[in-house]
């Protein structure tokens, strides 16, 4: 029924598959595709730039091919119209009848405007008296009446829903699309519509699909909604119980398999479905996933099904301390009220299940991440049992704090922090499989040679190869040469046969298991440091086994990508007292006491898709990316505005979900930038500190070093620390060294 014939093999990364199929599909060019060659015309003709588009595109076509059908302009049309009244209602519901009355006779309308697309440039007027181009209420204003116009700005100001909407109506592109706009959507999806067809190609070329091919199979055999095939008739009777986790995560490609399986399910016969999930703890965006659906499931239902809510509000992990200040701290962060449209989630606050006393909140405020790093190894330092974590962002984020921990020679294991590229065993590795795969690679048999298995020196590796830029250094290793030193020419003379003997055998053996021969032949496991990075070894050889092409590797560059997406295994006999992770990966984890360093850093921005799409209540909108060198188009701008909201929005969850990994102690480090006059500079909206800035504001106040200890009956506050300092434990009393 989905069309595989035999099963293929799932791949949980098949990068290579849409590079590949985005290269095909560019290759269309040639054969007159009139599309492509407007897209290409689009994008100032960077193809390597479309390739890029494409590959993106190709790895979310779960998400909007579905929706590429015939008749796909009124479609999209009517949905950019109904978002447009939807925001124009929220507009109109925010302005009370005699601010609206005000407001309509300054700006000399008959009426005030309502939630009516006639009444668009209207609204545009009522936009221009109050806000300024920022989306700012005015200070100033020039009107006639320039009392009367006051009194009203005045009188809006704590009207911060009202700003807003105003604010958003002035981002709200026009309720149809241009033809420019229509035709640059047009060639994109004739494009994409085409990649996919050659993706299928590469899929069947290869023995291989992604799970996103997997569910869209699937899917597809189930039939629609409306319409479901036998195949979902006799699924659902079949299934009698239904239970999904953390579906808080739940991407709309999932929802709507979960309503494809349970559409012949009636109310009272017996079936039972139960979801499980906390949406205050929805972070996986970046993997389609939509919190949106959880609420509206809650509110809703699936299909005829109506769900009855439970809510789980104990903590059995934490101290009451720590329970009662994220109560306290993200009733303010967190909104009041649940929001489909925005992905807004309102904050449920939790209730200790456990007694104790002892806990300890910290917030430090540091001049730089040099010394935040130093300030975690202190707080290290203190700790006197049980396990410790630190937690960042993003992986960069650790680059200092893992080099002062290694200057101080503390054991920590790093989840998923090190690229396995950047471990030097790997590195030989690499060096060795290039070397042998392309005689011309100088670099690479210069590593060769520079390995532990060889360790020839600088000065040798000179004598060898310095004298002739143009022989391979192959070639060079076979022609007598008297300025090497004894000890060099010993060192080659005892891995050349092994060398010579790996060239003879390629094509002979698979290319996993030639590389791999000869590095034992070399004496590779014996210059490794432990048992951790032979275990890194064979990570390297399982992923060249899977990219191979018989005795070969197709694409250098895009294995040297493969092995750094893989990560190192952390460092063997450490135990795991401290353990340095991405807040993402302590997702279902908890630890005595959790350390939050950078909550001033800002994470890299999002690339630019081909085609940006909003998926709402079964609906899509799609805008082209902007032409190169020309304006932004108005739709994707307002469609990147409301993914920047929901995307604020999962930045607050993130850092609920980092203070909550906490059993007993919990520390925050960030640091603020000072300005020219003294004054502590507002942190980066896309930063931590920003939704932490109106509680602990006064924390980051010059001279930016401080601490605070919050624990049970005891709140002190120390706005000055000297640059050597020890906290005791307590109940001892602080003293400063």
């Amino acid at each position: 029924l989905t069309r595989f014939g035999a099963m293929p093999e799932i791949s949980e990364k098949a990068e290579d598959l849409y590079r590949e199929a985005a290269r095909n599909t560019l290759t269309h060019l040639e054969r007159g595709h009139q599309g492509l060659a407007y897209l290409l015309l689009h994008l100032d003709n960077d193809f390597q730039r479309a390739r890029q588009l494409i590959s993106q595109m190709l790895e979310k076509r779960d998400q909007w091919l579905r929706h590429t059908g015939t008749n796909l302009r009124n479609e999209l049309e009517s949905s950019l119209q109904r978002l447009i009244l939807q925001e124009l209602a929220q507009l109109r519901s925010a302005f009370h009848e005699d601010v609206a009355a005000e407001a309509a006779f300054l700006c000399e309308l008959e009426r005030f405007p309502s939630a009516s697309l006639e009444d668009l440039d209207d609204w545009k007027k009522v936009a221009d008296l109050l806000l300024t181009q920022k989306g700012e209420l005015r200070k100033r204003v020039t009107h006639p009446l320039k009392a009367r116009c006051e009194r009203l700005v005045d009188g809006l100001r704590g009207e911060d829903t009202l700003v807003n909407c105003l604010a958003r109506f002035r981002e709200l592109p026009a309720p149809q699309f241009s033809e420019s706009q229509w035709q640059a959507v047009e060639a994109a999806v004739s494009v994409l519509t085409l990649a996919v067809a050659e993706l299928q190609l590469v899929f069947r070329e290869r023995g291989r699909v992604d799970f996103a091919e997997l569910a869209i199979r699937a899917s597809a055999a189930l039939g629609q909604v409306d319409a479901p095939e036998d195949l979902a008739l006799a699924l659902g009777q079949g299934i009698q119980h239904f239970l999904l986790d953390e579906f808080q995560d739940t991407s709309a490609a999932q929802f709507e398999l979960i309503e494809k399986l349970t559409a012949g399910w009636d109310p009272g016969d017996g079936r039972t479905l139960f979801l499980v999930g906390d949406p205050m703890q929805s972070i996986y965006r970046f993997r389609q996933a939509d919190v949106s659906l959880f609420l509206k499931a809650r509110m809703e239902g699936i299909g005829a099904i109506r769900l009855e809510p439970l809510t789980l509000s104990v903590n059995f992990r934490s101290l009451p301390g720590i329970v009662e200040w994220v109560n306290r701290t993200f009733e303010s962060i967190l909104p009041a009220n649940d929001e489909l449209e925005s992905g807004a989630v309102a904050y449920s606050a939790s209730i200790p299940g456990a007694g104790g006393e002892g806990a300890v909140i910290g917030v430090h405020a540091l001049p730089d991440a040099l010394r935040e790093a130093d300030r975690v190894v202190e707080l290290i330092g203190l700790q006197d049992a049980g396990s410790s974590a630190v937690l960042v962002r993003s992986r960069a984020h650790l680059i200092e704090i893992v080099n002062a921990l290694k200057r101080h020679r503390i054991p920590f294991q790093a989840i998923e922090i090190d690229q396995l590229g950047e471990r030097q065993v790997i590195e030989d590795l690499m060096a060795l499989t290039f070397a042998l795969l392309h005689a011309a690679d100088r670099v690479s048999w210069l590593a060769l040679l520079r390995a532990p298995w060889c360790g020839i020196t600088l000065a040798d590796l000179l004598a060898l190869a310095g004298a002739d830029h143009r022989a391979t250094v192959w070639d060079l290793l076979h022609l007598p040469n008297p300025a090497l030193t004894d000890d060099g020419a010993k060192r080659v003379h005892r891995i050349l046969p092994l060398i010579e003997q790996a060239i003879a055998d390629r094509g002979r053996r698979p290319l996993r298991e030639w590389v791999e021969n000869t590095w034992l032949r070399l004496g590779g496991p014996a210059c490794v440091q432990d048992d951790t990075a032979l275990e890194d070894a064979a990570a390297y050889f399982e992923l060249l086994e899977g990219l191979a092409e018989g005795a070969d590797l197709a694409d250098f560059d895009w294995f040297r990508e493969q092995v750094n997406g893989l990560f190192a295994q952390p460092t063997a006999n450490t135990g795991e007292v401290l353990q340095l992770m991405t807040i993402h990966k302590a997702k279902g984890l908890e630890f005595d006491t959790v350390i939050l360093p950078g909550l001033g850093a800002v994470p890299r921005g999002d690339d630019q898709r081909l085609l940006l799409w909003l998926e709402h209540r079964g609906e899509l909108l799609l805008a082209p990316i902007a032409e190169s060198g020309g304006d932004k188009d108005p739709i994707y701008g307002y469609l990147a505005g409301i993914e920047r909201r929901k995307s604020d929005q999962e930045t607050a969850r993130l850092l609920y979900v980092a203070a909550t990994r906490a059993r007993r102690s919990l520390h925050l480090l960030g640091s603020a930038k000072v300005k020219d006059d003294g004054t502590m500079a507002e942190p980066d909206s896309r930063s931590f500190l920003k939704l932490l800035w109106p509680a602990m504001a006064d924390q980051f106040a010059p001279p930016a070093l401080g601490v605070q200890d919050e624990q049970t009956q005891r709140v002190k506050s120390i706005r000055r620390l000297p640059a050597t300092w020890h906290l005791p434990p307590a109940p001892q009393p602080v003293k400063w060294q």
